[in-house]
């Protein structure tokens, strides 16, 4: 808003007087104040125009502010269930946080569990790592105890082998000895006979000297 005023005032009315002035001085101030006039004229429309504006403007800054202030008060009413509203919404949030306070804590007692869990396993599986390696040693024993069973097993073959060898020689020289024995034993029955009859015939014969 403009808030200019002029109120200038350029010369004042003359009023040509009567005593002593000519005829030329007189229209010559008549002129002065024909033009100071019409300058006052000019001078005092724009200060109406002027503050026509202003108090146009006026009019239209105070509507304006009126406008405002009930625009205030609507806002103010806005803010108010705004803030309400937010209110609410602070409560759904406090119980959102709630639940998620409650599930944090299970997963939490969860974990923990899981925890317990997972260092036990961890201890199972150091454990079993050991019993794998004795497992492992265990196998090699068995299997280098496989070895020696196998090489006395070899070793029984190779003693049946020559006990087989060894049992057939014997077989044969009893085979021999049999047939000797056989041999053996008809020569003492024969001899045995013969024994006898010498000793009778000499019997008989020193009976018959004596």
């Amino acid at each position: 808003m403009k808030n200019v005023f002029i109120f200038g005032v350029i010369g004042l009315l003359t009023i040509p007087a009567h005593g002593g002035s000519t005829k030329e001085e007189g229209l010559a101030q008549l002129k002065t104040n024909k033009e100071n006039s019409a300058k006052n004229y000019d001078q005092y429309q724009q200060n109406f125009d002027i503050a026509t504006k202003n108090v146009e403007e006026a009019t239209k800054a105070i509507a304006n502010l009126r406008k405002q202030r009930k625009a205030l008060g609507l806002n103010n009413t806005s803010v108010e269930e705004n803030k309400k509203a937010l209110d609410k919404m602070r409560i759904e949030i406090e119980k959102f946080k709630a639940a998620e306070k409650a599930k944090k804590e299970s997963e939490a007692a969860e974990i923990a569990k899981l925890e317990a869990l997972l260092k036990r396993m961890k201890e199972n599986q150091e454990q079993r790592k050991l019993n794998l390696e004795a497992y492992d040693q265990k196998v090699a024993e068995i299997a280098q105890e496989k070895l020696e069973w196998d090489a006395q097993q070899r070793n029984l073959a190779s003693l049946n082998k020559k006990i087989d060898e060894k049992e057939k020689q014997i077989l044969k020289v009893q085979k021999e000895w049999e047939a000797k024995k056989a041999d053996y034993k008809e020569e003492v029955a024969k001899w045995k006979k013969e024994s006898r009859k010498a000793d009778e015939l000499h019997d008989k014969f020193t009976r018959l000297n004596n």
